[in-house]
């Protein structure tokens, strides 16, 4: 089952400055040897868990619409839709209300109990998926009028608690990390000002914070609101030694360097599962 990338993530999901923190390093001008040190750790994270950190848009693609589809990235935060090629060669959508979406550690999608799957195209490639997975979204804020603005996820109603966390920089004042907040109001798509309490008056900032700034929900898939603490640290340990060897071989005069297990064991708890 292929799945591509439509919509990359538009942040990393540790900012330089925290980057920079954990290797000791005071100047910038090596900012983008560590850009590409920590994009490939993102990416080397994936590949071994599957999980998706900040949000991105994703597509898998099937050959045919069997009992049950499974979505290879997570944490899973929406299904935008579900398309299959019909016999006259035309995309046709399946409406919503004929499946379910199970969006534990390994997203599921399977039709509902007394209806049935279409009839696609007997090709490969007929049946395509569109999903958004990531734990966190990107958080901008505009402390002139006190909205906060989310990159990536799904729409929002008033009432709807989010988590909110930052890396290299301080979250919006005066939002603090590890609080739940209300959604307030909904002022435009994406776009939202927020409250202590459900039903609360709505926060007033008075500046848009600094670094990434980020957003989640608890509560939903496996989530908890924040990117999860063995993820961050394993692309820090990553970082630090592609940034330190700058090579492909490790070789240290008159000792042995054997790799820490301690360090992928991190991954362990985020590998995707299947059936």
């Amino acid at each position: 089952m292929p799945t591509r990338l439509i919509t990359p993530p538009v942040a990393y999901p540790l900012h330089l400055n925290q980057v920079r923190q954990h290797l000791r390093e005071d100047l910038t001008e090596n900012d983008g040897l560590i850009e590409i040190y920590l994009a490939k750790a993102i990416e080397g994270a994936f590949s071994v868990t599957s999980r998706q950190m900040v949000a991105a848009r994703y597509q898998a693609v099937f050959d045919s619409l069997p009992c049950m589809l499974e979505l290879d990235a997570a944490p899973l935060i929406q299904v935008v839709g579900v398309q299959y090629l019909d016999v006259d060669s035309q995309w046709q959508s399946v409406p919503p209300t004929d499946y379910v979406v199970e969006a534990s550690f390994t997203p599921r999608i399977t039709h509902k109990i007394g209806a049935a799957w279409p009839a696609p195209q007997g090709q490969i490639g007929s049946v395509r998926v569109t999903f958004d997975a990531g734990y966190v979204a990107l958080m901008s804020a505009d402390y002139l009028v006190g909205t906060v603005r989310l990159h990536g996820w799904k729409d929002l109603v008033v009432g709807d608690v989010l988590r909110l966390s930052n890396s290299g920089g301080a979250l919006p004042k005066p939002l603090k990390p590890q609080t739940d907040y209300f959604v307030q109001s909904v002022v435009s798509p994406g776009v939202y000002k927020l409250a202590l309490s459900d039903g609360g008056a709505p926060i007033a900032l008075t500046d848009n914070g600094a670094g990434y700034s980020y957003a989640g929900q608890t509560g939903i898939n496996d989530g908890g609101g924040e990117i999860p603490g063995g993820l961050l640290a394993w692309l820090l340990l990553e970082v630090e030694t592609l940034y330190s060897f700058r090579g492909n071989l490790i070789n240290t005069p008159a000792s042995t360097i054997n790799k820490n297990p301690f360090a992928d064991n991190l991954l362990d708890p985020y590998r995707m599962s299947y059936l």
